[in-house]
């Protein structure tokens, strides 16, 4: 990653964490309990690509 990108990257970081709507989404997000092993995922994937 080049200097640029990585100061647009955290540039970015710091906005998302300074925003009330993306904390709150990412509090919501970690409420839910639903949750899908990610080996579950990548055999899907696996399957589908198979096909």
């Amino acid at each position: 990653m080049d200097n640029e990108t990585a100061d647009d990257f955290d540039k970015e970081a710091e906005a998302l964490r300074g925003s009330a709507v993306f904390q709150k989404f990412l509090d919501e997000r970690m409420a839910c309990t639903d949750r899908i092993p990610l080996e579950e995922i990548e055999a899907e994937i696996e399957r589908e690509l198979g096909q």
